[in-house]
């Protein structure tokens, strides 16, 4: 769901938008798999958006150690960079991030989002990255 609300935010703001999404599909649960990711990607289709699926859970790994999570593998998220920041050996610390894991609290449970609140949130994190941006190229 969190995918399509994210897909949805960028679609009704177009072209104002200065934004790069990066989706990585993560294998968690038993249907997550390649052709799995090829559908729910076909529903987000836009020059904005990069699909990456991702088996060996390296993404979510890497983001859940940056938030200080080591061990854990970082699914369900969704993570906002300040304009200018580029991935290394390792992920920035994102401007912003929410999740849809209810229980895990290594995840920050007041970061715990589902339903209109996930999509609330999702659209408050995505326009404070687009001001941001338009600052920074004024």
């Amino acid at each position: 769901m969190g995918a399509r609300v994210v897909a949805d935010i960028i679609f009704d703001l177009g072209s104002k938008a200065s934004l790069a999404v990066y989706v990585v599909w993560i294998e968690m649960l038993p249907a997550d798999n390649l052709d799995e990711a090829h559908r729910q990607a076909g529903h987000m289709l836009s020059p904005w958006i990069a699909h990456f699926h991702d088996p060996g859970k390296m993404a979510g790994k890497a983001i859940a150690e940056t938030l200080g999570a080591e061990d854990r593998v970082a699914w369900d998220f969704y993570l906002t960079y300040r304009p200018g920041d580029r991935w290394g050996e390792t992920p920035p610390r994102p401007q912003a991030w929410t999740h849809q894991l209810a229980g895990a609290v290594w995840a920050n449970p007041f970061r715990y989002r589902t339903g209109e609140a996930l999509k609330r949130e999702l659209s408050k994190m995505i326009s404070t990255c687009i001001a941001k941006a338009s600052m920074r190229s004024d």
